[in-house]
């Protein structure tokens, strides 16, 4: 009597079990060097471990953008002019300032979600970012709800989710107007698609709102494309698109 195995062979070899593990980096680094100074650098990390009960995620993106003012000429101090006159005989010495943070948002989200009979699904989970640019100190959403799995296959995977959630934000300048702390309603989407070999097509869009001030919602839309280039390397090229109905207030000169 032969005892079954745990794997399976394809072509007279043995086929290892598909790992629950599956990670995700990305990495992109742009510099800019003449007139001006210029370098954006992006990191984002993508964990998830897929198990019989449900799935686990956690989630890393940021995104740093230096830029430098251009060069200017200092003037040595001690020349005297009469009003209107052009000075003469004056010696400069060329400045490069050095290149400050222009664009900074960091990102950080765990999430859970578990399987319900009939493709159904349940989702707890919280989220951290902070995004100065846009007017944002730190800002912490606690979420949970339910959902649906319409596909999930190798080559095609389309989830959607819809609950409650919690926002709890700090921003550069108080808006007396609005809220800090404010329960709303989430929905998410999560689309996979493989297009022939190499080609990879993703699409996730988070939407959250305040259920007391419909015009306060936030939209986080992210597109990619990759293609693989290697066993373990893809090019990567994604859109992200970012909106507030109700934008951090910002200081401007009067």
């Amino acid at each position: 009597e032969e005892k079954p195995k745990s794997t399976t062979e394809v072509n007279g070899e043995e086929e290892k079990p598909k790992s629950p593990w599956t990670n995700s980096t990305e990495l992109s680094l742009v510099v800019t060097r003449g007139n001006a100074i210029a370098q954006t650098v992006g990191f984002k990390e993508t964990l998830e471990y897929k198990g019989k009960k449900g799935n686990t995620r956690l989630k890393i993106d940021t995104l740093r953008a230096d830029t430098s003012d251009d060069p200017y000429l200092l003037v040595e101090p001690g020349i005297v002019f009469e009003p209107g006159e052009q000075p003469t005989g004056f010696t400069t010495t060329a400045v490069y300032p050095d290149a400050e943070p222009d664009v900074e948002r960091y990102f950080i989200e765990g999430r859970y979600e578990g399987n319900l009979p009939k493709k159904a699904t349940w989702n707890s989970g919280a989220s951290w970012d902070r995004n100065e640019d846009a007017g944002i100190l730190s800002r912490y959403i606690a979420f949970a709800g339910l959902g649906h799995t319409w596909q999930d296959r190798d080559d095609l995977t389309f989830r959607t989710s819809y609950g409650l959630s919690y926002t709890d934000r700090l921003e550069d300048i108080e808006d007396p107007e609005r809220e800090s702390k404010f329960l709303g309603v989430r929905l998410t989407s999560d689309f996979k698609d493989k297009w022939g070999a190499s080609t990879t097509y993703d699409n996730d869009l988070t939407f959250n709102i305040s259920v007391k001030d419909y015009q306060d919602f936030n939209i986080d839309w992210t597109q990619g494309v990759s293609v693989t280039m290697g066993k373990h390397l893809a090019l990567k090229v994604s859109l992200q698109f970012l909106y507030a109905g109700e934008p951090a207030l910002e200081e401007v000169d009067v």
